[in-house]
């Protein structure tokens, strides 16, 4: 078996299918105990981690056996939301997170005196502890041999839309842990109208994005890493081969029958946007006309390999 580490953006399902992967008895997904913590390195869990400690657990839950708990969560632990759960390393272990820092966002640089006298210094400490993080990242992947799975959403007018919705008043959020927990029912998701210039703004940041991940997954294989992006599009339409083809690549050996016996339980995050935008967009046709058919395919590059297992 081969451990996993899920880069994610957002609005791309990530939290759903890091989930999905943790209920296949082979896979143990990396979490904070005895609440979510599902992204355990990204800031908003982890705090404000020293980027030294963040590389060290990584190390650690990547390549150390057996796995010393104690020391991973000595280093973890202080500024964190709560500690890590146990972690099961009988099979294959994943966590996901954003490819960057833990302890600081990329803040602004103007060209104000006072923004070049004061945030200067801070703007390029960030790059220095962004090239060490990217540096020492590279090589415990290399040294570990972990699949590094890549989250993309294809689809920019249907990526951009979600962005764009947000918690449903058009402010950043997630409404499908409002769904999850039963804090609102889908039918209280009301139809937007699409300011059709915000939209495009949004949907050229999606692009942007595109392309920075695409150049980190490009350097990823060019250093000898194993790379595979995951397919919001394929995750939606097509489950099992999702599933199957992700599996493969983590080398559990995951029977037909357990693929279809997970798949065949509830789900425990539901979707909030159907294909059709027209059930949430008043405007639906005019969004159509200018955005349909604006696609960055990724087909193609992380085709899984033969299965050893029936």
């Amino acid at each position: 078996m081969r451990n996993f580490v899920y880069l994610f953006g957002e609005k791309e399902g990530s939290t759903a299918i890091i989930r999905l992967l943790g209920q296949f008895k082979g896979v143990h997904v990396v979490r904070q105990g005895g609440r979510g913590g599902w992204e355990p390195f990204n800031t908003h869990e982890c705090g404000a981690m020293r980027l030294g400690d963040q590389l060290d657990c990584v190390e650690a839950i990547l390549g150390q056996r057996p796995l010393d708990m104690a020391r991973v969560n000595a280093l973890y632990a202080p500024s964190a939301k709560a500690p890590l759960a146990d972690i099961d390393t009988s099979g294959s272990v994943g966590f996901k997170m954003r490819f960057r820092p833990p302890d600081l966002a990329l803040p602004f640089i103007g060209q104000h005196p006072l923004v070049q006298k004061y945030l200067m210094p801070r703007y390029q400490g960030f790059q220095i502890r962004a090239g060490s993080f990217r540096r020492r990242m590279f090589n415990s992947f290399r040294r570990h041999r972990p699949v590094v799975f890549v989250a993309v959403r294809q689809d920019l007018m249907r990526w951009g839309l979600s962005r764009y919705h947000g918690d449903g008043t058009g402010k950043k959020g997630h409404l499908q842990f409002k769904l999850q927990t039963g804090a609102i029912q889908r039918e209280d998701i009301a139809p937007i109208r699409v300011d059709i210039a915000r939209l495009e703004y949004v949907i050229g940041r999606c692009e942007s994005n595109h392309r920075r991940r695409r150049r980190l997954f490009d350097d990823l294989r060019a250093a000898g890493i194993t790379a595979v992006p995951l397919l919001y599009e394929r995750f939606a339409t097509d489950r099992a081969r999702f599933v199957r083809d992700a599996l493969a690549h983590l080398e559990t050996g995951t029977t037909e029958a357990e693929i279809q016996s997970v798949l065949a339980r509830p789900e425990d995050i539901q979707r909030v946007h159907s294909e059709d935008i027209a059930e949430f967009v008043v405007n639906h046709e005019e969004v159509r006309e200018h955005f349909e058919g604006r696609f960055v395919s990724w087909e193609g590059l992380g085709d899984a390999p033969p299965r050893s297992a029936q």
